[in-house]
């Protein structure tokens, strides 16, 4: 790999460290305007607790100094220029071409909307996100001095490009950094959330069922029911001790409770690997080939049934690429944005 890529790839920000790299007792007041925004992404109804952001404020300032081991993972953002694309093997293969990479900014309403409201930014940060693939393709390979076109090779591919909001300076984009973790904790208690709606929704279905079968069932009288309307009537119990529980964990007190505990423990819920791999210019793997380029690759999981990974990596985002011919913006598409 080439020197200055390779310093580009792994260099640290070393002021994310300074910034981030603070104990408890060190952060500074939680903003209320924060807790509100936490609460607004897992649940409104948290807001019914008279207390909470006061119950709220140790949790997020907790989370708030433990995520910062997992931000000191990312690199410095990349400019997306012609010429990083050049010299990056990993922004290379994020992108097809240079034409491509303006392509996806354009098409990104979140990026467009940001450069519409601050006219006089010729650059943007933000983290940009991809779903990251090895699959598995037939191509052409030389070898011992015969080209054979039947050749099964592993394949790199980085796909769902998703940016997420932009930021003017690398120091805001440093808090942002943090801020998307603290929304990621705050959406994982929110899906935790729409589980128990869900949960509740179809127990109250089934209760409604079970009604109805045991009225045109004949007797519930324990001493005459038949054995299928004891068998309902047992369920029917049963459900109703559960849609009780599923209502309490739905209270705004107990969904306080599911924010605090995603809170409490970030690194329970949100995760990030660090993988590397060789490949060629094609985005084959390459392992042991002196020749492959090194890429390293940041993911982000969230821990649930069915995981999230993506692949982040931070850009620096020139104007340049949403701007028409005629010197406007681009009309944006319809993109689909994540925290990360």
């Amino acid at each position: 790999m080439p020197q200055n890529v390779e310093g580009t790839e792994s260099a640290m920000w070393q002021f994310v460290q300074r910034l981030l790299g603070r104990s408890d007792a060190a952060l500074p007041k939680v903003d209320p305007a924060l807790i509100d925004r936490l609460v607004e992404i897992a649940s409104p109804r948290i807001k019914l607790v008279s207390n909470y952001r006061q119950r709220l404020a140790p949790m997020v300032r907790h989370a708030s100094s433990r995520v910062h081991l997992l931000e000191g993972k990312l690199s410095a953002p990349l400019p997306l220029t012609a010429e990083t694309w050049r010299q990056n093997p990993l922004l290379n293969l994020a992108f097809a071409n240079p034409e491509r990479m303006a392509a996806l900014v354009a098409a990104s309403e979140t990026v467009c909307q940001w450069f519409a409201a601050h006219p006089l930014a010729d650059k943007a940060f933000a983290v940009l996100a991809m779903a990251h693939d090895v699959e598995h393709r037939y191509g052409m390979e030389e070898h011992e001095g015969r080209v054979r076109q039947d050749v099964l090779q592993d394949v790199l591919v980085l796909r769902d490009h998703r940016f997420g909001e932009p930021v003017g300076t690398l120091g805001e984009f440093a808090l942002q950094a943090r801020l998307r973790a603290l929304e990621e904790l705050a959406h994982h208690a929110a899906r935790r959330m729409q589980g128990l709606e869900a949960d509740r929704s179809l127990i109250e279905n089934e209760i409604n069922t079970l009604r109805v079968a045991l009225r045109l069932g004949g007797s519930v009288d324990p001493l005459t029911a038949s054995s299928m309307q004891r068998q309902r009537q047992k369920r029917l119990d049963f459900l109703q001790e559960e849609l009780i529980q599923t209502r309490t964990a739905l209270e705004p007190d107990s969904q306080l409770e599911i924010l605090s505990a995603a809170l409490r423990d970030p690194e329970s819920q949100l995760r990030f690997t660090e993988t590397e791999l060789q490949v060629d210019a094609l985005g084959i793997l390459r392992s042991g080939d002196q020749t492959a380029h090194v890429v390293r690759l940041v993911e982000i999981e969230m821990i649930a049934d069915i995981p999230v990974r993506r692949a982040l990596l931070p850009v620096e985002i020139p104007r340049a690429l949403i701007r028409r011919d005629d010197g406007g913006l681009k009309e944006p598409d319809i993109f689909n944005i994540t925290a990360f």
